[in-house]
């Protein structure tokens, strides 16, 4: 878990290549240890900061496999549409479909997800929704999307007080 989160400070810092060598760390690591229940969120790790490098293909491989290995996993009983199962499947969809370049489609799924992230007060999980969206809003020419989503993300990031999280954005 440090190296996925060493991954998403290097991004929050704008190193891609940082956070992409951290990816590759983590999973290697989930595959060496053959850690079945980690395996998916590594290979969405690895995918995301594969998608920002600029490596589409092997982006969709990994996003492709890791949902495949993720809806093979039996659900918990308790499974319920608020739970970070069901938001995990959201962001894997929508990041999936960044890397098969459907800016529509990932909107759809990011809009999903912050509207069940938004009943757990998960303020943070929003803003880098937001933000990440905001940016392949832009890298696909969809600039009024992209402001739009910016402000949002600099809106919430100034509920929070965050100052770094709203420079950002």
């Amino acid at each position: 878990q440090p190296l996925c989160n060493l991954a998403h400070i290097a991004h929050l810092l704008d190193d891609y290549e940082a956070a992409q060598r951290y990816a590759d760390a983590y999973l290697q690591r989930m595959q060496q240890f053959g850690d079945t229940c980690k395996l998916p969120v590594a290979l969405f790790i690895h995918g995301f900061y594969s998608r920002l490098q600029g490596e589409q293909e092997r982006a969709f491989e990994d996003l492709h496999t890791a949902i495949h290995l993720f809806s093979q996993q039996e659900p918990p009983a308790f499974y319920a549409p608020d739970s970070y199962d069901h938001i995990f499947a959201l962001d894997m969809q929508a990041e999936f479909a960044r890397a098969s370049g459907d800016y529509s489609r990932s909107q759809t799924y990011i809009e999903s997800a912050i509207a069940i992230i938004n009943q757990t007060n998960d303020s943070y999980g929003i803003v880098d929704r937001l933000y990440d969206q905001a940016t392949f809003a832009y890298q696909r020419g969809a600039y009024n999307d992209a402001r739009a989503l910016a402000q949002r993300a600099v809106d919430m990031a100034t509920r929070i007080n965050s100052p770094r999280v709203r420079l950002r954005s």
